[in-house]
């Protein structure tokens, strides 16, 4: 993970215009002349994570997948799916993103959505997830957001000053809210505290 914070290295760059990337010269493949570098971007992040994460949960025709996150990696996630044949997709996003969830009802047909800052009184992401699905929850559940998704009063502070650290919560509301048996896929990047949780559970 090139370029992703010091915790993987402190090599700069991310997702920015250049990212300085050690054994450049022996361990990248270069693109095409005829791939534009807008298109060659997807390849690096968005693209690849979103469809690894619908193939490895096994998105197959007639699934209901909920996607939390309605970022970059959630939409195409949630575009990727429908192309596997999954049948409904419920995007859940809130707060500053709740925008995307708009946008996103103008490229996914029948796409259903969840605010998660709007939610009704006594209700909560799970509870509404069953609701939609019959008291079941869905057959898949795909995180795109993963730190970035404050829903604790303490970690919305901890993001406003900068200081987060990664939380469970997302994860615990997938898991709550799929079906038995479904299937529950993680694309954010954890890195502390919930590494330990994700590893255990991915091996259940």
């Amino acid at each position: 993970m090139f370029g992703y914070s010091h915790f993987t290295g402190g090599f700069a760059g991310g997702q920015a215009e250049f990212v300085r990337v050690p054994f450049g010269d022996v361990n990248l493949l270069p693109l095409p002349d005829d791939v534009p570098d807008e298109q060659g971007l997807y390849l690096s992040d968005v693209l690849a994570t979103s469809w690894n994460a619908v193939v490895d949960t096994g998105v197959k025709p007639g699934d209901t997948v909920a996607v939390w996150g309605a970022g970059p990696i959630g939409q195409m996630a949630a575009e990727f799916a429908v192309v596997n044949g999954a049948s409904r997709i419920i995007m859940i996003d809130g707060g500053e993103g709740r925008w995307r969830l708009d946008f996103m009802k103008t490229k996914v047909k029948n796409l259903e959505t969840i605010d998660f800052t709007r939610l009704p009184r006594g209700e909560t992401v799970v509870t509404m997830l069953k609701k939609l699905c019959d008291g079941r929850g869905p057959d898949i559940a795909i995180e795109c957001a993963a730190g970035e998704y404050a829903k604790g009063l303490g970690h919305a502070i901890q993001r406003s000053l900068g200081m987060e650290n990664d939380t469970s919560e997302l994860l615990n509301e997938m898991i709550e809210s799929v079906r038995g048996f479904g299937c529950c896929g993680v694309t954010g990047i954890y890195t502390g505290y919930v590494c330990d949780y994700i590893f255990s559970v991915s091996h259940c």
